[in-house]
């Protein structure tokens, strides 16, 4: 049996989009090949830690946090987690994932004859500067594969091959419609907080605080893997951590659903509470642009300023036709993203490298 490892940048104890992402594939594949997922536990892009600090974070995570994972849920699937130490394991696997641009490196800087499934998520300009990113999509033996439009335009606009679209689906097992338009309160938003800048989630706030204002009935509900913000009022409900039950929960029992970020490789909070029936209001953050149609599946707003929000949203909470048929074609819309149908085209991709 072939063996494939998926290499991400280290454990993580809370939900990531990237990371789900990269497990659902891993699980999906292991059912035809040997998978195993490993760890980073520096990042090659940065100075490197000493020795004692290396076993140190190794000790943590093999103590304390061994089942780091366990918010994901692998179905028994036997995929061992690696956390990698030694540069030897990552050869005795006939195929390499980079999940992210220090992965990329990383195995770049190996120096071994191996093909690489480079996935890539995000635009990651933040992590490093724009050359050193744009060299990693030219490396030897990568394959490069997008997630988004957004992220095939910008390879392509740069001249880089694109090896693969591959469209996040989503998990429809998981995040489906509970609740029909009239079984919601009208006056109701739903949003995903991060404390980084470019998600937008302040100007979130301020533009749900600017309705409250106008509509007192508003009702407003948080999720996060952080904690409650301190000065977030008394009235908007904050769940952090949410299971996916809870969380297919938050999505249908609110009619609207707010995605600020400024750049989005794709952005999952959206598709899944489109899939579940809310009416997205999004800024235009590249990736969301998969699922997002302006007018027919979503509202997409041209940036994530508070008073556009609000605006959005106090000219569409009197139309429930437009409520209605956004939120029906948005449903309609995703359902057509197929992991079976993913799976498929990867696994035939795989196939033309490991045979």
């Amino acid at each position: 049996m072939k063996r494939i490892l998926f290499i991400l940048p280290g454990p993580s104890s809370v939900p990531i989009g990237g990371y789900k992402i990269v497990y659902e594939y891993a699980k999906r594949l292991s059912i035809k090949y040997k998978v195993d997922i490993g760890y980073l536990l520096e990042n090659p892009l940065e100075k490197k830690i000493g020795s004692f600090k290396k076993l140190k974070k190794f000790l943590r995570y093999k103590t304390v946090r061994l089942d780091f994972y366990r918010w994901f849920d692998f179905e028994k699937q036997e995929i061992s987690h690696i956390l990698l130490l030694d540069s030897k394991m990552v050869e005795e696997y006939d195929l390499l994932f980079a999940s992210s641009v220090e992965t990329a490196y990383y195995i770049n800087s190996l120096n071994i004859k191996k093909d690489v499934l480079y996935l890539i998520q995000h635009y990651e300009d933040w992590a490093v500067g724009e050359k050193k990113l744009l060299e990693s999509y030219s490396f030897n033996n990568f394959h490069n594969i997008v997630i988004s439009k957004w992220l095939k335009g910008i390879l392509e606009e740069h001249n880089k091959k694109v090896f693969l679209y591959l469209s996040n689906p989503i998990n429809h097992n998981v995040f489906f419609v509970e609740n029909l338009l009239k079984e919601k309160p009208l006056h109701s938003i739903s949003m995903m907080y991060h404390k980084a800048k470019d998600k937008g989630s302040d100007k979130g706030i301020d533009s749900i605080i600017k309705i409250k204002e106008k509509c007192e009935n508003l009702q407003a509900t948080l999720f996060s893997v952080y904690d409650r913000p301190k000065d977030l009022p008394n009235w908007i409900n904050f769940v952090k951590e949410p299971s996916n039950d809870e969380l297919r929960d938050i999505y249908n029992y609110h009619t609207f659903f707010f995605h600020t970020s400024e750049k989005e490789g794709f952005g999952l909070p959206p598709a899944e509470a489109m899939a579940c029936g809310a009416f997205v209001i999004a800024a235009d953050s590249g990736g969301v642009l998969d699922f997002c149609v302006n007018e027919k599946t979503a509202i997409v707003l041209e940036d994530n300023q508070p008073m556009k929000f609000v605006k959005a949203f106090l000219e569409t909470i009197e139309n429930l036709d437009k409520i209605s048929r956004i939120t029906t074609s948005g449903v309609e819309f995703i359902k057509q993203t197929d992991w079976n149908k993913n799976i498929k085209k990867l696994d035939g991709k795989i196939e033309q490298i490991l045979y």
